[in-house]
């Protein structure tokens, strides 16, 4: 039986399940919980006045190899800012 590894950037380690088994996976951002990126992240941590103000500004290749499980969160804290800007990771 074959173990498929399921990419986590953010959390470890890495959970393993088998190829047999089903997984099902709930998306409840903005339905069961408030998605904290779209209300006030912009201007809480980094100072925008809105939205669009960060993704001018923001690197969106690191954030998908982040999501993908390609970099690490130090790395993505690191590229997060196209002009690479320090960002601190701890907030």
């Amino acid at each position: 039986m074959r173990d498929l590894i399921l990419p986590t950037a953010r959390f470890s380690p890495v959970q393993r399940i088998h190829a047999n088994q089903k997984v099902i996976l709930f998306d409840v951002m903005d339905t069961l919980v408030a998605d904290p990126f779209f209300r006030g992240f912009h201007a809480d941590l980094f100072g925008f006045s809105s939205v669009k103000q960060l993704f001018e500004v923001k690197d969106q290749q690191s954030f998908l190899a982040f999501e993908s499980g390609a970099i690490t969160e130090d790395e993505h804290f690191a590229t997060y800012f196209c002009d690479r800007r320090p960002v601190d990771g701890a907030k």
